[in-house]
């Protein structure tokens, strides 16, 4: 867990009073807090989340779903078939780069503006006391430490850590996102698409009898929500700096901290308690890519676009399906028409280019 060492200097102080106290409540000799606690580097400037696999379960349940067809949707209208391992996959390789930002802030956090005293200079101190902190905090964290080329820059820019919370905030982007399907894919059971199940965390409702609401997806979706507005508070802290300090630490050390805990633990929980239990409809899937207008996109290099159209529009009028409508037409013959409308073909380059001709000398 991060280090929450922005509140450190007040618990000390408050510890500290009545420890200088005897048993009788009589003062003993008293020494003043801040002379002894209150530091100014003691404020963490940096802050870290270890790296969490989130994308194992989603690549984990893209092989899974590998040959399970189901209808792409684009506006929220039909779209060309994609499977639902596909689906996954592309949850799975957002999260992957989400985790590669997060890891990429490491190269600037790591640089800790500690020992600088009051405006980063190193006033009282002696010249070896920072590396001896790094070297000190890296031996008992295992993480490399390192003195910033310009310890002035960190007492007054923030700017470290709004980036990272910057890459949270989009972190948070795309798990919201990722929830926002899920809750569109699990909807109905007969009024939605239920495209796939998810596990039943909690009874859904106290009146609707049987009811199953995404639980987990909506909870994940408030935190995202909450990340996203944390990062506005931190942005407008880590601008809030005046010449040689930045004053703003504990409103960004608050935000950031919070957002790094509660983002950790939904993901976690999303991977743990939804994810891992998705099961897919599958003949829902089918019927939907069997019954769906946009499969005669794949009619295009056959028939050429405005036969397919006419196809699509009378198809939806006569209420047929498309295959049906291309064999009273006559376009294709029952044998062209499967390998052309093969659902799983449809989900891939489709077409062979022809070698080109050389030219004759």
């Amino acid at each position: 867990m991060p280090l929450k060492g922005w509140v450190a200097n007040a618990e000390i102080e408050d510890w500290s009073i009545p420890t200088m106290m005897s048993t009788r409540g009589s003062p003993r000799t008293m020494y003043s807090p801040p002379r002894y606690v209150w530091r100014d580097w003691i404020f963490p400037k940096a802050c870290w989340m270890r790296s969490r696999p989130w994308s194992d379960r989603w690549r984990k349940k893209a092989r899974q779903f590998k040959r399970i067809v189901k209808s792409g949707r684009t506006h929220l209208q039909d779209a060309v078939p994609v499977t639902l391992g596909q689906a996954f996959q592309a949850h799975a390789s957002a999260l992957k780069k989400d985790l590669e930002r997060i890891r990429d802030t490491d190269k600037f956090l790591r640089c800790l503006g500690v020992g600088g005293n009051a405006i980063g200079t190193g006033l009282n101190t002696y010249a070896e006391f920072r590396p001896l902190i790094m070297k000190h905090l890296s031996k008992i964290t295992g993480r490399k430490y390192e003195v910033p080329a310009d310890p002035m820059e960190t007492t007054q820019y923030l700017t470290d850590m709004a980036h990272l919370s910057a890459v949270l905030r989009l972190t948070a982007i795309d798990i919201g996102k990722l929830c926002n399907d899920l809750r569109l894919m699990v909807s109905g059971p007969n009024t939605g698409l239920n495209e796939i199940s998810l596990p039943a965390v909690e009874p859904g409702s106290s009146i609707m009898p049987g009811k199953i609401n995404p639980s987990i997806c909506e909870a994940v979706n408030m935190v995202c929500i909450q990340v996203i507005g944390n990062d506005a508070a931190v942005s407008a802290a880590a601008a809030a700096g005046q010449l040689e300090l930045n004053t703003h630490m504990p409103v960004l050390g608050s935000n950031l901290l919070e957002s790094l805990d509660i983002l950790t633990q939904a993901a976690l929980h999303l991977a743990r308690k939804c994810v891992d239990g998705i099961t897919a409809n599958v003949e829902r899937c089918r019927w939907y890519v069997e019954n769906s207008p946009s499969i005669a996109t794949a009619l295009n290099p056959y028939i050429g676009y405005d036969k397919a159209a006419a196809v699509v529009k009378e198809s939806l009028k006569t209420r047929k399906p498309i295959p049906e409508v291309i064999l009273e037409q006559g376009y294709l013959s029952r044998e062209q028409l499967k390998e052309v409308l093969d659902p799983i073909a449809m989900t891939q380059p489709n077409l062979t280019r022809k070698p080109a001709k050389k030219k004759k000398r």
